[in-house]
């Protein structure tokens, strides 16, 4: 389940109540997206079966490819396609793919707290 989160999907999905709803002063504009393959890192990445479960098994290398992936997918897929530049990008919504990605993605992508906000 970890790994498909970190790696299988970017799917965001939020609730607002309608106290909150009404305070929002933005709207979130969907405007491109896109994935990317990395055969050459599958190994960093595995699951195992230990005693009938299914086991993650995450490399230490695991957060940097994480970030080096989002940002290749930002610049040669999103970027283009939705016809943007990264300077009009106000919000950004990451998918937790736990603290260590997290933290890495915001270095790589040089983004603020603010940003993530």
């Amino acid at each position: 389940m970890i790994s498909a989160c970190l790696f299988g999907d970017g799917a965001v999905c939020g609730g607002v109540d309608e106290k909150t709803r009404c305070a929002l002063v933005a709207r979130i504009e969907w405007k491109a997206a896109g994935s990317t393959l990395s055969p050459e890192d599958r190994d960093y990445l595995r699951f195992e079966q230990r005693n009938g479960m299914l086991r993650n098994i995450l490399a230490r290398q695991v957060p940097a490819l994480a970030a080096k992936h989002a940002e290749r997918v930002l610049s040669e897929i999103i970027v283009p396609r939705g016809g943007i530049s990264r300077n009009e990008i106000t919000a950004w919504i990451m998918h937790a793919g736990g603290r260590d990605v997290l933290v890495t993605m915001q270095e790589r992508l040089r983004l603020t707290e603010h940003d993530l906000r």
